[in-house]
């Protein structure tokens, strides 16, 4: 019965604790595992193998298990709570990094099972985690040097799962909320700031609710209040380099850790795998040869992967973005000035296995400018400190783009439209439109030498850990139903250039074809990608709970 159910409460409380990690000694770590956790598997597995007796042959039946882990829910309670002070953890990358010092002040956790939800909810229990901190500070020192602080942390999780087959499976089986206070970071790499970024309060919400008809749907909001953030094309090699260096330490340790126990239990080197060719078959070159086949869901074949179903809305005010051309050290810089701004993306699968994405966007007042330094510019940039020539000012403005796609086709149907409240105000000057476009070309051409200079290095390994996947090819073929980006353009200038002459000044052809695919590439994929992420943790969440 539930009300003698017993009650477990832990506290644990502690003025100090240190923590160390340095890559140097990480084959340590390596060896440990291999030795001890590889052995202790290979245990398991001899003996789940072993040959059964007339005892052990005896299977309990799907009413016994059940019946059995319903009851030991229902007779413990479980809450720990913890509480730390002061918490530090030292950091060594190598000499190629260098070392970083984390220290957390404050630190409150709780940890509840209380067993079953409710008596009618039979089976089903939940998992809930609360933790929260003061102070978060970080401190970098070496090659990668920065500072970052964190005024609070708080984390709040809900887990919910089944143990009985009467257990609810439409309720919520994850709610998580994580908030961050403000915060602020400044990254420097080789003496040469690569990194600005500041914010207030950032709150972000996430749950996957289980839907009557056994469909998954994720669920994540994100707002924020303020964000400022300064970058350049050399952030993104910096972070690269920084990347290279760390994983070619970490996968030279495992190695060495890995020819050490060869060496120590005398066993014979691994051979190479030979090599698959990556020539399709002939049936598969004639893919798009064959007419288009419309199926519904209960024809898919099972092992076809289905899109994700859910919904991500990301909003906030006060976005300030700075962006430099080479380094945060350069001269001038183009700047974004954004009020407020929401963007929501809703999947969801038709019956005829279609998928359906909608893209919402709602944009405040924006501007952007180019802004040049004056002499006693700071080594971070600040309008404040710059003279700003507007380019271009936009007024409160929506924009929707839906795509229609068959799970089983490449061919993708889009649907763009736009809806501004005020004209554009735009000032007729080539050379701020040259400055622009400079500036994008520039970031195209890194991310260019950056992808290059990777499959070089991938070419010319001497070892690899395990082969890198191919890359998918993107076949889709996207066709532009309807088009609708009709502003109202108020000129600063004598001349009155159309739309589509302020876009090739931007460098920006045939806006009809290059705008819709660019936002569904570049905005619902990326969006598509993170609820991707989102359903691969709580489908390993889901096999945890099939172990219990």
């Amino acid at each position: 019965r539930k009300d003698q159910a017993a009650v477990v409460s832990v506290l644990m409380s502690a003025e100090t604790v240190n923590a160390n990690l340095s890559l140097r000694h990480m084959e340590e770590f390596f060896v440990f595992y291999r030795v001890w956790i590889s052995s202790i598997n290979k245990i398991q597995q001899k003996q789940d193998s072993r040959p059964s007796t007339p005892l052990s042959s005896r299977k309990a039946t799907s009413a016994e298990v059940p019946a059995l882990r319903v009851s030991l829910q229902d007779m413990l309670s479980l809450f720990i709570n913890a509480r730390i002070k002061n918490v530090s953890a030292s950091v060594d990358l190598g000499q190629s990094i260098g070392q970083a010092l984390l220290t957390v002040k404050n630190v409150f956790g709780q940890l509840g099972f209380p067993g079953r939800l409710s008596d009618n909810e039979a089976g089903a229990s939940t998992f809930k985690l609360t933790l929260s901190t003061g102070g978060i500070h970080l401190d970098a020192d070496g090659k990668l040097q920065g500072v970052g602080d964190i005024v609070g942390l708080t984390l709040e999780a809900e887990h919910h799962f089944s143990i009985g087959e009467g257990a609810s499976r439409t309720q919520p089986t994850d709610l998580w909320a994580v908030q961050l206070s403000p915060f602020a970071v400044n990254v420097a790499y080789n003496l040469s700031p690569i990194v600005f970024l500041e914010g207030g309060s950032v709150l972000a919400k996430f749950r996957d609710v289980v839907t009557a008809e056994g469909v998954v749907r994720l669920e994540l909001d994100v707002t924020s209040q303020y964000l400022e953030l300064q970058c350049s094309s050399e952030t993104l090699s910096s972070f690269l380099q920084i990347y290279k260096r760390v994983h070619a330490n970490i996968v030279a340790k495992y190695v060495a850790a890995s020819e050490a126990r060869r060496l120590a239990t005398h066993q014979q080197p691994p051979r190479a795998a030979p090599k698959r060719s990556l020539s399709m078959p002939h049936s598969a070159s004639l893919k798009h040869e064959l007419p288009p086949i419309r199926a519904s869901l209960s024809e898919l074949d099972v092992d076809t992967k289905l899109p994700v179903v859910g919904q991500i809305i990301i909003r906030g005010t006060n976005l300030n973005l700075s962006v430099f051309g080479f380094s945060l050290r350069d001269p001038s810089w183009a700047f974004y000035q954004l009020e407020s701004y929401q963007l929501t993306l809703e999947q969801h699968m038709e019956k005829n296995a279609e998928l359906h994405r909608q893209l919402s966007v709602v944009f405040g007042k924006s501007h952007v400018s180019k802004m040049t330094e004056q002499e006693d510019k700071q080594s971070v940039a600040s309008t404040q400190n710059a003279d700003e020539e507007i380019i271009f000012a936009l007024p409160v403005w929506t924009m929707v783009m839906y795509s229609v796609q068959q799970v089983i086709s490449d061919e993708v149907e889009l649907y763009f439209m736009t809806d501004f409240k005020d004209p554009i105000v735009l000032k007729i000057h080539v050379g701020l439109y040259d400055f622009i476009r400079e500036v994008a070309v520039q970031y195209v051409k890194t991310v260019q030498d950056l992808s290059a200079t990777v499959a070089k290095s991938a070419t010319q390994a001497s070892f690899k850990v395990q082969e890198p996947a191919a890359k998918k090819k993107d076949d889709r073929v996207f066709t532009c139903k309807k088009f609708q980006l009709k502003p109202t353009l108020s000129f600063l200038g004598d001349s009155t250039p159309s739309i589509d002459t302020i876009f090739r000044w931007l460098g920006i052809a045939n806006i009809h074809k290059t705008i819709p695919e660019g936002v569904h590439t570049g905005v619902m994929d990326p969006l598509e990608s993170v609820l991707e992420a989102l359903r691969a943790a709580t489908n390993a969440v889901r096999k945890v709970d099939d172990k219990i």
